[in-house]
C-alpha cells in the first residue's frame, strides 16, 4: 500500500512538472489546471473543422484529461453544427495534424487533452481537426474545392487571390513529387490548409493560434539577440545558451535555458529569469545570480559564492577549465547582510613599476621528488608554477568568492590538511607557512612552525609523502630586484593577515626584542626563518610550570628591554612564555602564532566592534525549512560538531533570523509571531524527539542536555523572542528534564557492575577503580559538551546517591559484610572517590549523597564496646536511622579480639537514634526504613547564570565548520558581523549584568557552594598547598593587566593535562596568583615571576583569587590560544629556551 501511494505520488509530481513545463509556454487561454490525487486535470483546447470545399473553422472548448474521442466528437458536432445543410448525418473522426504532414486518426477511446500534452513532451506541434471520414482532402493542398469544381467559397480579395496564385506557383513545382506519391500530397494537403490557409489573424476577437503568435515571439526573441551577437565582433563564441536554475522561484520548473551574450551581466540575467517563471513585478535586487563550482574529484565537494552585478555568467563559463570541474548557476534570494566584494580594478596597461611581469619560463616552481627526496628518473615529476601572490597548499580547494581566481596545489593523503600552508610570492621573495600546527611541514628536512623563506634548491615536503624541490631559474635577477626598489620588507606571518585582532580590555607592559635568525643546516645559501619583532611589544605571556625536585638558577639570556610609549605607530605583539613539563622554558609571539595558525582558518576574523548586534547572521530557506531543522537536530551525531554546543547558536541565529525583518519584509508583524511561534515549538519538538529516540545513547542525551539547556536558556532571555517562544520553552523543559533523567539512568546502569567490584570482599588494591572510571569519562562527556555546571554537579549528586543506596543496601543485606576489617575496607575506597570529587569541585555533593555509607562504615570500625562508645558513635553517626543501626548493630561480627554488643546496650543506642536521627528525618517528611531508596527524590532545578553564551565572544571556530556542509547544500548561509561588539548577550534582558563568573563546578574550584547568588564585591581568596609530581607542576599563566587596576597581575590561563595542578583540580583558569611561598607575585615582571614558581620546592603554598581574570575584565584572555611551540636547535627568533636543570 505505502508503495503504490509512492508511485502515485512520483507520477503525479512528475505530471505537475510537465504540466508547468507546457504553462510556461502557452497562453493564459489555454493553461492546464493542477492535477488532482486521481491524476485528473482540464484545459482549453482549440478543434478545427473542415468541411468539403469549405474554409477552416476553429472552436475552443473546455477538455477534461478523461475526456474520450467520442465524447469530444459529439461535442464539436454540437458547435460547428456540420448538418445543418444535409439531409443524412455523415460519420465524423478526429483527426491529429501535424505540420510536416502527418496525420492520424485518433481512436474513439483515445483522450485529445493527454494526446495534445505528449505533444510538448515530445517537442511537437500539431492540431486536431474534425472531419468526414469518407472526406476526401484535395491533393492540391490549396482550395478545398470538390472533384466536380463546384465551390462553396466566398469571393477572394485582392490580398488573397495574390497569396493563392503564390501558393499554385509553390504547388506546380512540387507536382512531380506529389504525382509520385499520392498519399503524402493528400496530407501534405490537409496540414497546408491549417497551417496556410487559415490567417493568424482570421480572428480578431481573440487570439485565434496561439502557438503561432508564441513562436513568432520566440523566432523575434531569438533574431534580436543573434543581432546583439553579430552588432559586435561576430567572432563564434560571444555567445551561446545556458542553463540557470531557479528552484528557488519555483521547485516545479527546476531550472530554464537561456541565450545569452557574453556581455549579458548577472543583473540581466536575474531579470531574465524573474519574467521566465512570471515574476516580472518582483525587484529584481531581492535575487542574485550564484555561481556553484563542484570538483571533479571523488569529493564532492562545492564552493559556491554570489556573482557581483555586473559580471559575466556565459564569460564566466566559457573561460573555466573544464579540468577544474564543472559550474553551474542558481538565482536564489539575495542575503540581507550580503555586500558586494571589493575587486582590483583591472590594469589600464602594463603594470606599475613596483610590480614585475614574469614570463612562465622565469617563475619560482616545486619540482615534484620522490617522498625520499630523491630525483623521480627520465625528469617526469610534475612542475607547479608559483605565480606571484599567494598559492594555498593543502587538501580542498579554497571556498569564498575569489574560488576560481585562487591559486592552489591540492595533495591528497592522511597528513595533509585541508589548509595545510601558503606559498607567498610577493616583493621578489618566496616564503611558506604552515597554518596550524598540526600542518606537518618540512623545509631541508627541519619541520618549521613559522613563515621560512625557500632558497634556490631547498627541499620542502608537505605531510609525509609530498616532496618537492624549489627552484628559483632567476635568483639572482630577483635579489637585485629587491635591492633596487628601495623598500623595507618585512616578513612574517602579518602579511598574510586581512585582518589584526587586539584585545582593548588588556593594558600590557611593553617590552622589546632583538631581531635574531638561526641558520637551518643543510640549506643553501643559508635559508632563514625571519618574523617581524620589532615595534611595541605587549607582554601577554604564558607560562607553563615545570616541577624538578631542585631547579637551579636559570641559564641563557632574556632580552627584555622597556620602552617609552612612543611606538605606537609600529605593529603591536603579544608575548607567551610556556614552561612545560620537560623542563624548558618557551617565549613564542601569541600575534604570529596565533594570527598565523587560526586566522587563515577562521575566514580572516576582522576587528571586533561596538555595534549592538550579534556576531553572526543566519538566512535559510522556508521551502527547505524541515531538511535545515533535521541536519541541525535529528541528523547530528554526538561526535560530529567540534564545537557542542553549534546547534544552540544556529537555532538561535535562525530565531533570531526569523524575528527580523529580514525574513519576508512584506509580512504583517502578527502573522511574522505566528510564523516565528510555530517555528520554534516545532524546534524545540524535534529536540524533544530526540531525546526520546536516544534515551539509551549517553554521549546523545548528554549533547542534547547541553544544547537544550542552553537553547532554552536564550530563549527565555531575548527580550523579543522570549513572549513568541512560550510554547517553545515548555516542551524544551520537559525535554531538558527528560534528558537529565535518561542520562542518570544511563549511567547509573553502567555503574552496577562497577559496584560489585566495589564491593568485593577480597583484600585488593583499586577495587574502585571502576567507578573512578565512569565518574571520569562521565566529567570529560559533560565538558565536552559544555553541560552548564550547575547541572553537572546536580546529576553527579544523582550518582553519588546511586553509590551510597547501591553500597549500603548491600551491607545490610549481607551480615559477612558487617565486620571491622571491611569497614575501613570500605571507607578507604570511599574516600577515594571523596578526594576525585573534592579534585572535580564536588567534595560539597559528595559529602552530603555519601554520608550513609560514609557512617555505616565508620560505625563498623570505631570502637564501640561501652555505653560511651556507643553515645559517641549515635551523634556521629547521625545520617542513620534506628533501623539502621539495629541493623548494623545486630549484624556485627565482631573480631577475635572484641566482644559481642550486648543485646541491652544496642537498645539502648537505637532508643538515642529514635529520639534523634528519627525526629530529624520525620521533620524532612522522609520515611523511616532500613534500605536506602535507589533513587534520589529530588527535582531538577534549572541554572539562571553559567552558560556558554556569557563567556564566549565572537564566532566560535566550531560553529562555521559545523554550518559548512550545510551551506554547500544550499540549507543556509552564515555570514560574520565585524562590526559587532561579540556579545551573544547583546538582545537578552539585562545584557549588562549577564558577565558573571562561571561557577564553581565549572572551574573545579574546591570552594563550592550549594547556593547560586549574587558574586561578591571581590573574588575569594584561597590559600592552596600543592604537592609538585614527577609529572612538573603544569600551570600556564598569563601576565596583564586588568581594568583599574595600575599593577600587572599574574592570572592562571590553563591547567597543562598531567601536571600536579590537573592532578589537584582546585586551581582553575581565571584564578589569579597572589603569592607563591609567601612571595607577592602581584607588580611584577612575567619573568620574575616563572623565576619565583620554577624555584619552589616539592610543596608549594599557592595563595589564589578565585576567578579574578573574570573580576577584573580578562575573560577574553582566557579563550586565547596558546601559540605552537618549538623543539630542537631550530629555534625561531621569538621563542627563547631556557633550560632548567
Amino acid at each position: 500500500m505505502a508503495t503504490e501511494l509512492a508511485n502515485k505520488k512520483a507520477e503525479r509530481e512528475a505530471l505537475r512538472g510537465v504540466i508547468q513545463q507546457w504553462n510556461a509556454n502557452r497562453l493564459d487561454l489555454f493553461e492546464l489546471s493542477e492535477p488532482n490525487e486521481d491524476l485528473e486535470f482540464h484545459g482549453v483546447m482549440r478543434f478545427y473543422f473542415q468541411d468539403s470545399g469549405q474554409k477552416v473553422a476553429t472552436k475552443c472548448i473546455r477538455v477534461a484529461s478523461d475526456a474520450t474521442s467520442q465524447a469530444v466528437i459529439e461535442t464539436l458536432i454540437e458547435k460547428f453544427r456540420p448538418d445543418m445543410r444535409m439531409l443524412s448525418v455523415p460519420e465524423y473522426a478526429l483527426y491529429e495534424i501535424h505540420e510536416n504532414g502527418e496525420e492520424r486518426k485518433l481512436g474513439l477511446d483515445e483522450k485529445p487533452l493527454l494526446v495534445q500534452l505528449n505533444w510538448h513532451i515530445d517537442d511537437r506541434e500539431g492540431r486536431f481537426l474534425l472531419r468526414r471520414i469518407d472526406d476526401k482532402t484535395n491533393a492540391q493542398g490549396v482550395g478545398f474545392s470538390s472533384a466536380d469544381g463546384s465551390s462553396f467559397r466566398r469571393k477572394l480579395s485582392k490580398r488573397e487571390k495574390k497569396q493563392m496564385k503564390k501558393q499554385e506557383k509553390l504547388s506546380r513545382l512540387k507536382s512531380v513529387e506529389q504525382d509520385e506519391n499520392a498519399a503524402p500530397a493528400d496530407q501534405n494537403g490537409v496540414a497546408e490548409k491549417l497551417y496556410t490557409e487559415l490567417p493568424e489573424t482570421s480572428f480578431t476577437r481573440s487570439i485565434s493560434n496561439p502557438e503561432a503568435v508564441m513562436r513568432r515571439r520566440r523566432q523575434q526573441k531569438l533574431e534580436r539577440k543573434l543581432q546583439q551577437f553579430r552588432s559586435k565582433d561576430g567572432g563564434p563564441d560571444t555567445g551561446g545558451t545556458l542553463k540557470i536554475y531557479g528552484e528557488a522561484l519555483c521547485k516545479d520548473v527546476p531550472y530554464k535555458t537561456l541565450l545569452l551574450s557574453v556581455r549579458d551581466s548577472a543583473v540581466q540575467v536575474v531579470r531574465e529569469m524573474l519574467s521566465k517563471y512570471g515574476l516580472e513585478k518582483v525587484d529584481p535586487q531581492q535575487y542574485c545570480l550564484v555561481q556553484v563550482n563542484s570538483e571533479n574529484t571523488g569529493g564532492g565537494t562545492q564552493q559556491e559564492y554570489i556573482l557581483d552585478d555586473d559580471e559575466c555568467p556565459l564569460a564566466i563559463l566559457m573561460n573555466h577549465p573544464s579540468a577544474r570541474g564543472s559550474i553551474m548557476f542558481h538565482v536564489r534570494r539575495r542575503p540581507a547582510d550580503y555586500v558586494p566584494r571589493k575587486r582590483k580594478k583591472k590594469p589600464n596597461g602594463k603594470w606599475n613599476e613596483l610590480d614585475h611581469r614574469y614570463e612562465d619560463e622565469r617563475l619560482p616552481f616545486l619540482l615534484e621528488l620522490n617522498p625520499d627526496g630523491s630525483d623521480i628518473p627520465h625528469g617526469t615529476g610534475a612542475r607547479h608554477r608559483l605565480q606571484p601572490n599567494v598559492t594555498e597548499v593543502g587538501s580542498e580547494r579554497p571556498i569564498g568568492p575569489q574560488a576560481v581566481q585562487a591559486q592552489t596545489l591540492t595533495l591528497t593523503g592522511p597528513t595533509v590538511m585541508p589548509r595545510h600552508c601558503v606559498i607567498a610570492f610577493t616583493e621578489n621573495i618566496v616564503t611558506l607557512t604552515p597554518c596550524s600546527r598540526d600542518a606537518h611541514t618540512y623545509v631541508n628536512n627541519q619541520r618549521i612552525h613559522q613563515t621560512t623563506i625557500l632558497q634556490n634548491g631547498a627541499i620542502v615536503k608537505f605531510g609525509r609523502l609530498h616532496t618537492f624541490r624549489f627552484i628559483d631559474p632567476a635568483p639572482e635577477d630577483r635579489i637585485r630586484q629587491r635591492h633596487d626598489s628601495g623598500r623595507q620588507i618585512e616578513y612574517g606571518y602579518e602579511r598574510l593577515l586581512l585582518y589584526r585582532r587586539r584585545s582593548p580590555e588588556l593594558t600590557i607592559q611593553e617590552t622589546s626584542m632583538e631581531r635574531y635568525g638561526s641558520s637551518v643546516p643543510g640549506t643553501p645559501n643559508g635559508g632563514q626563518q625571519m618574523n617581524q619583532a620589532q615595534g611595541q611589544r605587549s607582554q601577554d605571556q604564558t607560562s607553563h610550570m615545570s616541577s624538578q625536585s631542585k631547579s637551579t638558577p636559570l641559564t641563557g639570556t632574556v632580552v627584555c628591554h622597556p620602552r617609552s610609549p612612543n611606538h605606537g605607530a609600529e605593529s603591536t605583539h603579544n608575548y607567551e612564555t610556556t614552561f612545560d613539563l620537560d623542563g624548558n622554558v618557551e617565549t613564542a609571539s601569541l600575534t604570529s602564532s596565533r594570527d598565523g595558525n587560526r586566522t587563515l582558518q577562521n575566514d580572516r576574523q576582522q576587528p571586533r566592534g561596538t555595534d549592538p548586534i550579534l556576531p553572526a547572521v543566519l538566512e535559510f530557506l522556508e521551502e527547505t525549512e524541515e531538511t535545515f531543522f533535521h541536519a541541525v537536530i535529528t541528523d547530528v551525531e554526538p561526535s560530529a560538531p567540534q564545537f557542542k554546543l553549534a546547534p544552540t547558536y544556529t537555532l538561535y541565529l535562525a530565531a533570531r533570523y526569523r524575528a527580523s525583518t529580514h525574513y519576508r519584509p512584506e509580512l504583517q508583524p502578527t502573522e511574522r509571531a505566528h510564523r516565528l511561534t510555530v517555528m520554534l515549538s516545532n524546534v524545540a519538538g524535534m529536540i524533544h524527539r530526540v531525546i526520546q529516540e536516544r534515551y539509551m545513547d549517553a554521549s546523545s542525551l548528554a549533547l542534547w542536555l547541553a544544547n537544550g539547556s542552553e537553547l532554552l536558556h536564550m530563549l527565555k532571555n531575548d527580550r523579543h523572542v522570549g513572549a513568541f517562544s512560550t510554547r517553545a520553552q515548555d516542551i524544551l523543559t520537559e525535554a531538558v528534564h527528560e534528558a537529565f533523567a535518561s542520562l542518570v539512568r544511563c549511567i547509573s546502569l553502567e555503574l552496577a557492575p562497577a559496584m560489585s567490584q566495589f564491593m568485593a570482599d577480597a583484600d585488593e588494591p583499586a577495587k574502585e577503580a571502576g567507578v573512578l572510571q565512569i565518574f571520569s569519562s562521565t566529567m570529560a562527556l559533560l565538558r565536552r559538551c559544555r553541560v552548564n555546571a550547575a547541572l553537572t554537579i546536580q546529576l553527579f549528586s544523582h550518582l553519588f546517591h546511586t553509590i551510597n543506596a547501591t553500597a549500603f543496601n548491600a551491607l545490610v543485606s549481607n551480615a559477612n559484610l558487617c565486620v571491622r576489617w571491611f569497614g575501613r575496607r570500605l571507607k578507604a575506597r570511599l574516600n577515594a572517590l571523596e578526594t576525585w570529587a573534592e579534585r572535580q569541585g564536588l567534595e560539597l555533593a559528595s559529602q552530603c549523597h555519601l554520608a550513609t555509607i560514609m557512617q555505616a562504615t565508620h560505625l563498623l570500625q570505631a570502637p564501640k564496646y561501652n555505653a560511651e562508645e556507643l553515645a559517641t558513635l549515635s551523634s556521629t553517626c547521625f545520617k542513620l536511622n534506628s533501623l539502621q543501626v539495629r541493623a548494623l548493630l545486630q549484624k556485627y561480627q565482631p573480631a577475635a579480639d572484641e566482644p559481642r554488643l550486648p543485646a541491652e546496650l544496642i537498645e539502648n543506642v537505637v532508643r538515642v537514634t529514635e529520639g534523634v536521627a528519627d525526629t530529624l528525618a520525620r521533620a524532612d517528611g522522609r520515611e523511616i526504613r532500613l534500605e536506602e531508596e535507589s533513587t534520589l527524590g529530588l527535582a531538577l532545578l534549572l541554572p539562571e547564570d553559567g552558560y556558554s553564551c556569557e563567556v564566549i565572544r565572537g564566532v566560535p571556530p566550531g560553529l562555521a565548520e559545523f554550518l559548512a556542509p550545510l551551506q554547500r547544500d544550499g540549507l543556509c548561509r552564515m555570514a560574520a558581523q565585524p562590526t559587532s561588539s561579540g556579545y551573544w548577550t547583546i538582545y537578552m534582558i539585562d545584557h549588562h549584568n549577564n558577565f558573571r563568573s562561571p561557577s564553581a563546578m565549572s572551574n573545579r574550584s574546591g570552594s563550592y557552594s550549594c547556593n547560586v547568588g549574587p558574586n561578591p564585591v571581590q573574588p575569594e581568596i584561597h590559600v592552596i598547598k600543592l604537592h609538585k609530581s614527577t609529572n612538573g607542576m603544569g600551570l600556564s599563566i598569563v601576565a596583564a593587566k586588568g581594568a583599574g587596576q595600575d599593577r600587572l597581575g599574574i592570572y592562571i590561563k590553563s591547567v597543562v593535562a598531567g601536571g600536579a595542578a590537573d592532578a589537584d583540580g582546585r586551581l582553575t583558569a581565571g584564578d589569579q596568583l597572589l603569592k607563591v611561598d609567601g612571595q607577592s607575585l602581584v607588580g611584577i615582571t612575567q619573568e620574575k615571576a616563572a623565576e619565583y614558581l620554577v624555584r619552589t620546592g616539592p610543596i608549594v603554598t599557592l595563595e589564589v583569587a578565585k576567578q579574578g581574570a573574570i573580576y577584573h575584565g580578562l575573560a577574553t584572555l582566557l579563550s586565547q590560544p596558546s601559540p605552537v611551540m618549538t623543539r630542537g636547535t631550530n629555534v625561531h627568533p621569538l621563542v627563547r629556551l631556557i633550560p632548567l636543570f
